[in-house]
């Protein structure tokens, strides 16, 4: 795990966008509405707009904050013990076999690496779970991984990934909301009006960075739901299926996929209450032939030959991946 140090020294980014946010809430509470209000000749049309944008402005604030604080200090859920490897299993493990005392387990880890052996990390010293990967910066491996993001200071995983979505949606209409509200003073501002602060102009385009930013973002992550992906699976991982599934993790229907993620109703889908289906560990499955199931396929129902040499790279490999994922940040 993230020393204390670390976790102190990762706030920066988280310090940025609540400066931003301190920011905007300045432009609108005090420059707009203490010092004159929104523009118009119309005094009733003026106090119409002013309270919708009020309400709005701060409603969307709420929410922004609340999900932005729940996907920063929800922890990283710890695998479960029985995963855990003694050093006498790793080492058989690292040769190419698979311990009776792994194999007896019954773990519930359907996928393999891409040359059909058991995934394991050195580092946890654990049999890794389906989906699961290993974050170099975390320093521990982080079930449903989607990746680390340096903006909420956390691996972004089963434990929090629905307030993660919900906080981009809550930006994404946070950043339309207030850009809506500062277009009227940045064409003023364009034509070389004496009367509007230039704070107001600026903030509005800052805005729109930021909405061009997190706007594809969200658009990305509501694709990824609908066929529930995660952002690492997206990339093109390979491993291999004791049991083929008929289209990787997806079930029926792009609402069941919505649904592992928000849990059941519209108002999860909104509201940040941990709703999430499962545990991390164990997974609902549609396999080839149609069947529908779950992950726990045992490794003798396969039949997957446990003797073949092992090279074991996979937690550098996710470590690669965390940083190009950060790269592309």
């Amino acid at each position: 795990m993230r020393t204390r140090t670390e976790w102190v020294c990762g706030l920066f980014p988280v310090i940025i966008v609540h400066l931003m946010l301190a920011w905007s809430t300045y432009v609108v509470d005090v420059i707009l509405i203490a010092q004159g209000g929104i523009s118009s000749s119309n005094k009733t049309l003026e106090v119409v707009q002013l309270v919708i944008y009020a309400v709005l402005f701060h409603s969307t604030l709420l929410m922004l904050l609340i999900t932005y604080w729940k996907a920063i200090l929800t922890r990283v859920k710890p695998v479960p013990p029985e995963f855990a490897l003694s050093e006498s299993e790793l080492s058989a493990l690292k040769d190419g076999t698979i311990p009776e005392s792994v194999s007896s387990r019954n773990l519930p880890v359907i996928t393999r690496r891409s040359d059909g052996t058991l995934s394991f990390c050195q580092k946890c010293l654990i049999v890794k779970p389906d989906r699961c990967h290993h974050c170099s910066i975390c320093h521990q491996c982080v079930l449903k991984m989607d990746h680390h993001c340096p903006w909420v200071n956390n691996c972004v995983g089963h434990h929090n990934y629905k307030y993660f979505v919900q906080f981009l949606l809550y930006a994404a209409t946070f950043c339309l909301t207030y850009t809506s509200l500062m277009v009227p003073y940045m064409i003023k501002w364009a034509r070389a009006a004496d009367d509007v602060n230039i704070q107001v102009p600026i903030s509005g385009l800052v805005s729109v960075i930021f909405l061009l930013s997190v706007g594809p973002l969200m658009a990305m992550h509501c694709d990824l739901i609908r066929s529930n992906k995660t952002t690492l699976e997206s990339m093109g991982t390979t491993v291999k299926y004791l049991r083929e599934p008929q289209n990787g993790w997806s079930l029926d229907s792009p609402s069941q996929n919505c649904n592992e993620v928000f849990g059941s109703g519209v108002i999860t889908r909104f509201c940040p209450t941990k709703k999430t289906r499962g545990d991390g560990v164990n997974y609902k499955m549609i396999f080839a032939d149609g069947a529908f199931g779950s992950n726990e396929c045992t490794q003798q129902e396969a039949h997957i030959d446990t003797t073949v040499p092992v090279t074991p790279k996979r937690d550098t490999d996710d470590e690669m991946l965390t940083d190009r994922l950060l790269d592309a940040l």
